[in-house]
Order: C-alpha cells, then sequence, then structure tokens
C-alpha cells in the first residue's frame, strides 16, 4: 500500500488506523498524490489517498471506494 511520506497527513492517517485496530504497512511513501493515482493506474498499488483528484483519473483505470474508518481531510 503507497501513503504519504513522512507528513502530518501520514501521520493522521496512521493515527485513525491505529485507533480503529486496523494493521497497516506503507512499502512506498509518495509526495504527491500525482504519483500514487499514477500508481494505481498503472495496477502497481493500492492507496489510501486525497480525494479531491479522483474524478480525474477515472478515464485511466482507477477505482475508488469508501473508506472505513473515516479519514477526514484538513
Amino acid at each position: 500500500m503507497i501513503g504519504c511520506a513522512n507528513t502530518e497527513n501520514s501521520e493522521h492517517i496512521y493515527n485513525v488506523l491505529d485507533h480503529a485496530g486496523v494493521q497497516y504497512r506503507s512499502d512506498i511513501g509518495i509526495h504527491s498524490s500525482h504519483m500514487g493515482y499514477s500508481m494505481i493506474a498503472m495496477n502497481l498499488a493500492v492507496g489510501v489517498i486525497e480525494p479531491f483528484g479522483a474524478g480525474l483519473w477515472r478515464v485511466n483505470g482507477v477505482v475508488t471506494r469508501p473508506f472505513e474508518p473515516s479519514v477526514e481531510y484538513f
């Protein structure tokens, strides 16, 4: 799974998942959602990424699904 590379957002996601009892391992850290969406479109990864750019990537085969526990963006 890809995740944010050592940012405040990555710590927030880890805390939300840990609080919900979800085991999470990120093998790849990204610095931009564009890179994450590119990797997902090429079937190289799955990820928890900001939802704002998702619509632009759907034509490239990216599929979005509701995610629980809810991760609020700030």
